[in-house]
């Protein structure tokens, strides 16, 4: 496998997709999760939807005050905008320091926008303030390995449980059953902090909700046995606490009227 990956990232170098030379040496602010996982403890957050228009500077800082929000899952994987990225650091940075959640942002996948675009991508969401790197729909260990060497190459200090000083999160996720097959081989890549599956989009490729449940457990165990954190939605009290007995760190939600006692009372029934 290693000699497979070693060709691929060789190939791709060939083609000039490569860290520049001329890149910055990011070496990240510190994340609120960080302190939180380093601890062993379970993290919560919501997805907040990319369109345009959709948050204003004041409904980013309305979440960032909210205690119960440890990240903010900025989904930019349909409509990519650095805007977005922008309206979120600005409300987020209205809060104190210690206070701020994390700011996880969801870029489109490669298989969309091409490894040069994704790269430009990377750099951009660094650039402007981002927290952290979600990359969906990861396909092979190829990928992942030269996503996490161009993150290296870059000065990128991913936080891991295995480099618990690390300031960066990047997100690698399992959305595709083939790419479920690749879990044990991914696991082994190294470079990123969470390696987590996406259940919805597994769920349709695979046929059924039951197939995507088992796909995700799989991908979890890969994580678990490779002493990654994963990540997993969750929307009531119940299922919030099946997920921590499961073994997913990170809870991830949607935002409405309930989320902030739902959270609450997950976090007391799970101790939290």
């Amino acid at each position: 496998m290693k000699n497979k990956i070693s060709a691929i990232i060789a190939a791709l170098t060939l083609t000039g997709l490569t860290t520049s030379s001329m890149a910055q040496d990011y070496a990240g602010d510190g994340s609120k999760i960080i302190d939180i996982l380093n601890d062993g403890n379970n993290i919560y957050g919501i997805f907040v939807p990319g369109n345009e228009g959709v948050y204003s500077v004041d409904m980013a800082e309305e979440l960032a005050s909210n205690e119960q929000l440890d990240y903010l899952f900025l989904n930019l994987e349909g409509i990519y905008t650095t805007e977005a990225i922008d309206v979120l650091v600005e409300g987020i940075s209205r809060v104190p320091a210690a206070d701020q959640p994390t700011l996880l942002v969801r870029i489109p996948t490669i298989d969309d926008a091409g490894y040069e675009l994704t790269l430009q991508r990377i750099n951009e969401v660094l650039e402007h303030g981002g927290d952290g790197i979600v990359f969906p729909h990861i396909s092979s260990a190829a990928m992942a390995a030269y996503l996490s060497g161009y993150m290296e190459g870059l000065g990128v200090d991913v936080w891991s449980p295995q480099n618990p000083d690390g300031k960066f999160i990047s997100v690698y996720m399992l959305e595709d059953g083939h790419a479920i097959t690749q879990a044990y081989e991914v696991a082994e890549v190294g470079g990123y902090s969470f390696l987590s599956c996406g259940i919805g989009s597994l769920s349709g490729d695979l046929g059924s909700p039951e197939l995507g449940e088992a796909g995700c457990l799989e991908v979890l165990a890969q994580a678990t046995r490779g002493n990654y954190p994963s990540m997993m939605t969750s929307f009531t009290i119940d299922v919030f606490e099946q997920r921590v007995e499961e073994g997913y760190t990170g809870l991830l939600s949607i935002w409405n009227d309930d989320t902030t006692d739902v959270f609450r009372r997950a976090r007391e029934i799970v101790g939290d």
